[in-house]
């Protein structure tokens, strides 16, 4: 199937924006739980959330209308950031965190394809749901703002939702 898709869209796809990944299902809760926890300690930490908005303007963003972009990418951008701290505890438990998240994502993604644009930045998968966004931006951004998930990080943090 991502071979059939890769072919269509090589073919038709001039701008190479695409990707496409097979999953394997059965790993999906381990996934969760490491994406979760590493989310979790972004946000319980108010010290990251200039790297989270950083991560955001920096991530690369797929699609005609960038809705999305790849989780790894986006861990791996904040991770670069860390490098120039000083080493904490709760640097070095997010660095974990990340890691055991890498390692079960790689797992989880048992073949991928992308365009020439996506080559080296999508690792995978994305968290894409426009009906879900619109309704978390509903309850948390109530004025006119960005509508983006990384818009999200430093409100979510300082009402404490976690």
């Amino acid at each position: 199937m991502v071979t059939a898709f890769d072919n269509y869209y090589a073919r038709n796809d001039k701008s190479g924006i695409y990707t496409h990944a097979a999953l394997d299902l059965s790993r999906v809760y381990e996934v969760t739980k490491t994406m979760d926890n590493a989310i979790t300690k972004l946000l319980k930490n108010p010290e990251f959330s200039p790297l989270i908005m950083s991560a955001c303007k920096a991530s690369p963003r797929f699609c005609m209308w960038p809705m999305y972009t790849d989780l790894v990418a986006f861990f791996k951008k904040i991770e670069d950031q860390l490098v120039s701290r000083d080493i904490s505890p709760e640097i070095v438990d997010l660095h974990n965190a990340f890691q055991y998240f890498y390692n079960e994502a790689q797992v989880l993604v048992v073949a991928r394809c992308g365009g020439d644009t996506t080559k080296g930045l999508a690792h995978g998968f994305a968290i894409y749901s426009v009906s879900l966004m619109n309704h978390i931006i509903k309850l948390f951004l109530p004025k006119k703002r960005n509508g983006s998930i990384c818009s999200l990080f430093p409100l979510i943090n300082s009402r404490r939702l976690l």
